[in-house]
């Protein structure tokens, strides 16, 4: 054991891989009964992460199966072995994604800043809404659609972003990649065209910068998907500046247990340092996300919930929370600190959210199949980028 304020030297033989993810691991506990735990008893633990990187391992493209266009007034389908997806050239959405059989699209995957107020953003709440982050808007500039080789297609959607009668907040530009394979490389460029209007008044009178809730996507998918495993921070929730207690690894919940109940219902539940995630059904079929491209190359956020921010938003008690008949995914960029300004001060800056120059995002999405092979086994075997 180690005595209160002492120090004591401990050599962890190991042998270091050649590559690969890699971390030692250390958990701290209580060597004997003490009055206020048992032996055993955890009192801290620590990852310390090796300089050893993961590799990816890319194939080739041209191996795979065609794929096709298929071009209306109204619509781009891109039709492949085993599956489809359905764009709507009005609005630039991807509407619909049978794989297998199944749908995965329930509301369209669009860009999303906002998340229902915790009680720490509520002083700066206001001048979230004032500047309409809780009702952004997107208006369509262009749609673009090319074949790349006979096994992928790529679709280019262009959009600008505002709240009604308020100058655009930012641009974004999605790139679909459709290979023969089932996987799509979406790559999100998002570029500022405007900062927020208002500033924020500490109560202590100083004046600050308005930020962000989050920068990320966010879609709708059928509710039977309700499981989930994510390779990252876990297994409960965290936030960039509410991360310690929370380790890097693989972790697997049922939507429903992901939510956290707070006296009154909030932004909760994400998980951070994510590298993979899958949502599936009950029979292990779903959508697979891998963080390809991410901020500060240290993975993405998700949540996943069964109700909407709206209905976060509306709800004063969790009794008055409601589910809904969908999963709701969001895929963020980055999502902001929590920060304590309830009674104290704001997210430090290196957490809060403030976009000044385009920045880059890229996931790797995939029809899912627990039935063929484990989501840890599948990571980073992707197709190659043309």
């Amino acid at each position: 054991g180690v005595a209160p304020y002492g120090e004591k030297i401990v050599k962890i033989p190991f042998t270091r891989p050649q590559d690969g993810e890699c971390l030692i691991e250390i958990h701290v506990s209580e060597a004997m009964d003490q009055k206020w735990a048992e032996r055993g008893h955890e009192v801290t633990a620590a990852q310390l992460m090796l300089s050893t990187q993961p590799k990816t391992t890319y194939y080739p493209v041209n191996y795979l199966e065609d794929v096709t266009i298929d071009e209306s007034e109204e619509h781009v389908e891109i039709l492949g072995e085993d599956f489809s997806m359905l764009f709507d050239k009005k609005h630039g959405d991807l509407i619909s994604w049978l794989a297998a059989g199944n749908e995965l699209v329930a509301d369209p995957l669009r860009v999303n800043v906002w998340r229902a107020p915790t009680d720490n953003d509520r002083n700066y709440r206001k001048q979230w809404e004032q500047c309409g982050l809780d009702h952004i808007e997107d208006r369509l500039e262009s749609l673009e659609v090319e074949t790349l080789t006979p096994q992928s297609v790529r679709v280019t959607v262009t959009k600008v972003h505002a709240a009604p009668a308020r100058q655009p907040l930012l641009r974004s530009v999605m790139t679909y990649t459709v290979y023969g394979s089932g996987d799509v490389r979406l790559h999100t460029r998002f570029e500022p065209l405007g900062s927020l209007e208002y500033k924020y008044t500490h109560w202590d009178g100083t004046t600050h910068d308005l930020f962000l809730p989050k920068l990320g996507l966010q879609m709708m998918l059928p509710a039977r998907y309700d499981r989930v495993t994510w390779y990252g921070k876990g297994p409960h929730e965290n936030y960039p500046d509410l991360g310690e207690s929370a380790l890097l690894g693989c972790y697997e919940a049922k939507v429903a247990d992901l939510h956290e109940p707070y006296i009154r219902p909030q932004e909760n539940g994400a998980r951070g340092h994510v590298r993979m995630m899958a949502l599936t059904d009950i029979l292990g079929a779903g959508l697979m996300v891998q963080g390809e491209q991410t901020y500060e190359n240290a993975g993405f956020s998700f949540t996943a919930h069964n109700y909407t921010d709206q209905a976060l938003n509306a709800a004063e008690h969790t009794n008055e929370l409601y589910e809904d008949d969908v999963t709701v995914l969001s895929l963020d960029w980055r999502m902001g600190g929590i920060g304590s300004n309830s009674c104290g001060p704001l997210p430090m800056d290196k957490y809060k959210v403030i976009l000044r120059e385009p920045v880059e995002f890229t996931l790797v999405l995939t029809p899912y199949n627990r039935q063929s092979g484990e989501a840890l086994r599948r990571m980073r075997i992707l197709p190659k980028a043309d």
